[in-house]
């Protein structure tokens, strides 16, 4: 429901207002919510359990409501940066060298069909040294965190059904075009973050960086794996996911280190055959930003140099 709510709208600046709007009665909320607790507790004569009735029923139909509008909020968020991709692929689709600068997220499709995106998963945030994602489908969700690190760079941008996730800008493209589309955006994109996976799609997307010169503006994730040792219902090994994707560079004659269980990244910033590394264990919004403009600071010294 809250997805359609938010289909509904057909333009950024709509959706902008209405996210305005429900952030607004969400704090409103919680002062009425407030309000109303605070008037029932300073009621003597009222009866004891009519009181806390009163003040419990304040509590939670202020913080019920509110949730909720944030929770729509989100997916009005999300509904812009839709709309967005949609904009920037169309430039880019008229004319390549025309399209504002943007990031290029390459993710693991978990659904049957190689272009279908992954379904939408409820994701819990909570603020403080940035947004910490929840875990859903037995993989850390840091797609959230990506979008949010990246979004002074450039909008983030992935192929996928509009509105299936919370993160990057979805485009959707058919899947006899989604190839020749990862091509364009690969070729194009300011900056690209690979999420490994063993699924064939995300091998063919390695093996077609590796044969263009858009790995020197690549970054690698290893997520961390707590769950690995902790989650029986998983079905994502990340420790097996990486080994795969280590062969595919290896292959290549590029050497991705093992498998970190707290988290890494990683760049091929020139020739070597070894990338340069950095923790990813903590606060990993600030950690994927530093990483990102350290690496587009030394490619346009390098492209500057030659």
């Amino acid at each position: 429901m809250l997805r359609a709510l938010a289909k509904s709208q057909s333009t950024r600046r709509g959706a902008r207002r209405a996210q305005l709007a429900c952030i607004l009665f969400a704090g409103l909320s919680v002062l009425v919510g407030s309000a109303i607790a605070i008037y029932a507790a300073a009621q003597p004569a009222l009866p004891g359990w009519a009181t806390l009735s009163a003040f419990i029923g304040g509590v939670a139909g202020g913080a019920g409501m509110a949730g909720a509008a944030l929770s729509l909020a989100s997916w009005l968020g999300q509904r812009r940066r839709d709309l967005e991709a949609a904009e920037i692929w169309a430039r880019l689709c008229e004319d390549p060298s025309g399209a504002r600068p943007f990031c290029l997220y390459l993710r693991p499709f978990a659904s049957t069909d190689e272009i279908a995106g992954e379904d939408a998963v409820a994701t819990q945030m909570a603020f403080g040294r940035g947004p910490q994602m929840a875990v859903a489908r037995g993989r850390t969700e840091l797609e959230a965190e990506i979008e949010h690190a990246l979004r002074p760079i450039g909008p983030l941008i992935a192929l996928g059904q509009p509105l299936e996730h919370i993160g990057a800008g979805r485009i959707a493209v058919t899947d006899a075009d989604w190839r020749n589309a990862i091509r364009l955006l690969i070729e194009t994109a300011s900056l690209i973050v690979l999420l490994p996976s063993s699924r064939a799609g995300t091998l063919w997307e390695v093996e077609t960086l590796l044969q263009s010169d858009a790995l020197s503006k690549t970054i690698v994730i290893d997520p961390p794996n707590p769950l690995a040792e902790t989650d029986d219902d998983t079905d994502y090994d990340h420790a097996a996911e990486w080994e795969d994707v280590r062969a595919a560079f290896a292959a290549a004659g590029r050497r991705l280190p093992e498998d970190d269980p707290n988290g890494l990244l990683a760049a091929f910033e020139d020739e070597s055959d070894t990338p340069r590394t950095a923790g990813f264990s903590s606060n990993h919004a600030a950690a994927l930003r530093r990483f990102a403009k350290s690496l587009l600071r030394r490619r346009k010294a390098a492209t500057l140099a030659a």
